[in-house]
Formats: C-alpha cells, structure tokens, sequence
C-alpha cells in the first residue's frame, strides 16, 4: 500500500510535490467556508498553506485552530496568470485525512496570559508558534486591525474579521506571535472587550521626530501644515 510521502517546505515551495499524494505537519490557523467545501489554513516553519477540504463544515473544524495537525492529501501548486509558482494547496478528501496531534485550548481566552513587554523578549525568528494571550487598552480599532496599549509597551493585531472594539476600552487579544520587520505582531487575532478603561494620552511628537523609530503603535499628537489629503483603505 502506498504511503504518503512527507512534504517539506523546500520542495513545496519549489512546486516538486504538485500532484503527490503527501503527508503535512502544521498548527491550524484559521476556517473558512469556500464555493466547494471549508478552507483551513494550516501554519509550517515561516509559510501558511491552504487546506481544502470536500464537504465539510466549517464549524466542524474550528476546533482545529491552534492545534497541531497532520494533514494527508495531494498536493497542488498553484500558479498566477504568468504561471509563476504563488504556493501550494493541500486537496483533502473528507476530514477525517486531518489527525489531531495536539488539541487545542476549549476556550481560548483560557490560555495563561502574558504581558505585552514579555511577548516582546521572545525570539520567534519570524516563525508561527502557537497561540498567545494579553491585554491592553484599544488606542485604534479598524475592521481588520486593533492597537493596544498597556500602559508599558503596545502591540498590533491583525484580525480575520471587525472587532466592535472603540478606542478607550479594554480588550483581551489571543493571535499567533509573528515577528515581523517593525517587531512584535498578532496574527490571526481574535478579540474580547473588557469594557471601558482609563484612556491611553497620547504622546506629544515634534515634527521633526516624525521620522524617528521607536514610536510604532504609539498613540501620537503632531502638530503641523495640511497640505494633501487623500482618501486611503485600511491597511
């Protein structure tokens, strides 16, 4: 009986495996529904890859989120319009072709918690882990994005979906670490709000420092010259 065969992220990346019946190692990240079954987006080393699977319902696979997978399906490289190798898909037949290694938390928001600066002091090297708790005041809340401030240090989170959360309000954040180029980041976040909190001050910033580092996820005040406005999207 064929066995299916370990797929490593260097031969994923270079499309080696496209077609090969594999076997993939990863923590869940997120689910979602798609035209012909749910999406599961599975986190190896620094690279996410997306897992379909025929049929299922996402609810069925929330429990797989920050949980350590062993996923068995074909392998598919997927290609841009110039035919550039963009990734792989893992083409899973039924749920049952995802094996729970390590079960997630119940309740996520039961994970140990920790603070901002001591999230920070970690060395992820830019790899995903599992997932992390802390909280803060919401200093800026987009539909995708939150800050939050604990008085200490802040931290960025991006969510899959809008929060509900306004600035002045508590709010528990539990994401995946990732280290991106400006620091410490949340991925994949999912948010509670705690109620209304003491507001963050912002920090007075002369013009000339506007340019500085140091200052990412700051809450600011700048005074200065209007002289353009756009209109932009959120990031």
């Amino acid at each position: 009986i064929a066995k299916p065969m370990p797929g490593t992220s260097g031969e994923l990346a270079l499309g080696r495996l496209d077609s090969q019946w594999i076997r993939l190692e990863g923590v869940g990240r997120t689910v979602e529904r798609v035209a012909d079954g749910t999406r599961l987006t599975l986190a190896r080393n620094h690279r996410k890859y997306q897992v379909r699977i025929n049929g299922a319902a996402p609810e069925s696979l929330e429990p797989m989120i920050d949980a350590r997978l062993t996923v068995t399906g074909v392998a598919r490289t997927v290609l841009d319009d110039s035919g550039q190798n963009i990734g792989t898909e893992v083409l899973v037949a039924e749920a049952g072709d995802i094996h729970v290694d390590e079960v997630a938390p119940t309740n996520a928001f039961t994970i140990p918690p920790d603070s901002i600066d001591t999230l920070k002091r970690f060395r992820l090297n830019g790899s995903y882990t599992k997932r992390n708790r802390t909280t803060g005041t919401v200093t800026l809340a987009w539909p995708n994005l939150v800050f939050i401030d604990d008085g200490t240090n802040t931290l960025k989170a991006r969510v899959a979906r809008p929060t509900g959360l306004v600035p002045s309000h508590r709010a528990e954040v539990v994401g995946f670490p990732y280290l991106g180029p400006r620091g410490l980041e949340f991925e994949d976040a999912i948010v509670r709000d705690l109620g209304l909190a003491e507001a963050v001050e912002p920090q007075e910033m002369p013009a000339q420092d506007a340019r500085t580092e140091g200052r990412d996820g700051q809450l600011i005040t700048i005074t200065g010259t209007l002289l353009k406005q756009v209109a932009a999207v959120p990031e």
